[in-house]
């Protein structure tokens, strides 16, 4: 792999704690054998509550991101696919469950699902003292929830029905740290979409794996705060895009480089517009908003290239195609 990357390698087994760890090598390490070590686990107990206190039981309870030692750093990220599943635990009758620590890293934040109260995902790598009790249980008091109704409008009506929407709401005033909460629903022929149980919070929302999509809602353009106990319907408007062309050479030799990964951000960074692959000329289209700034980054790139040739991102405002 490329020097100066790291190479994220995750171990697992039954019984064990998950063993996260960071290589960085070179080509003359090939030859070495990496050598990976499970342990056996420390347990992390939690013990989860509604709004009112209450132990609530038979509520799945998981990992959503951890804090990853890195040589002078930590680093987050998410677990990678099938460790969810493998790491999902339920409250018993007192609302206790018990996770499993990790071994190379720490567990940033996690999620709690029910139907009644949605997903909620809290962050528990800084939880005050107030939160754990004598005999060392954190404890996770679920937040009040509210009803989602939502429209899309501005785009023609076959842009407008069955569109995934991801829906994100954020606490700003838990005390403890942050809580977000997330669904998902699908639009129906007229746009409309519904989502039962989300918390109550600063609202986002933005369409699931839309890259290709000609019209799109704008990220960060739409904010409203959803109080308990309300569901108003909100519209959110769409704005075509437009298909800008890329191409990726090399600074040396100006020849185009294939297999070269991008993505491209709104002018924020970190909501997504589109993704490419450079082909054998370096070439690929992308789908981005008219009149707006885009941040362009290389996300993959082939192993001969270890960084990319500018220090700085790519950005840029296209004001026409």
């Amino acid at each position: 792999w490329p020097k100066h990357i790291p190479l994220v390698l995750w171990a697992w087994a039954p019984g064990y704690a998950v063993n996260v760890e960071t290589q960085f090598g070179s080509k003359d390490d090939l030859a070495t054998p990496v050598n990976i070590t499970l342990n056996v686990p420390d347990k992390v107990r939690f013990r989860v509550t509604d709004p009112q206190g209450n132990a609530v039981a038979g509520f799945d309870v998981t990992p959503s991101t951890i804090a990853m030692r890195m040589p002078n750093a930590f680093m987050m990220t998410e677990l990678i696919d099938t460790l969810p599943e493998f790491l999902r635990r339920t409250s018993d009758a007192d609302g206790i469950v018990e996770l499993d620590s990790f071994q190379g890293a720490s567990l940033h934040s996690l999620s709690i699902q029910s139907v009644d109260y949605g997903r909620q995902c809290f962050d528990v790598q800084h939880n005050s003292t107030s939160l754990i009790d004598t005999n060392g249980v954190i404890r996770l008091r679920l937040q009040p929830t509210t009803q989602v109704r939502g429209r899309l409008v501005g785009a023609p009506a076959e842009f407008l029905k069955v569109i995934q929407v991801d829906v994100r709401t954020d606490v700003k005033d838990w005390p403890y740290g942050r809580v977000e909460g997330f669904a998902t629903a699908v639009t129906d022929d007229q746009g409309r979409f519904e989502v039962a149980a989300i918390v109550s919070g600063e609202l986002l929302i933005s369409q699931h794996a839309d890259s290709e999509a000609i019209w799109r809602i704008v990220p960060n353009r739409h904010k409203h705060t959803l109080v308990s106990g309300t569901s108003p319907e909100i519209e959110f408007v769409l704005k075509e895009t437009v298909e800008v062309p890329f191409k990726i050479i090399r600074k040396d030799k100006g020849s185009p480089v294939a297999g070269v990964g991008v993505v491209i951000t709104d002018e924020s960074g970190f909501h997504e517009v589109a993704t490419g692959i450079s082909d054998e000329r370096g070439e690929f289209l992308a789908r981005v908003f008219e009149n707006c700034w885009n941040v362009a980054r290389v996300s993959h790139m082939p192993a001969e290239f270890t960084s990319p040739a500018d220090e700085n991102d790519f950005a840029w405002f296209p004001e026409s195609p």
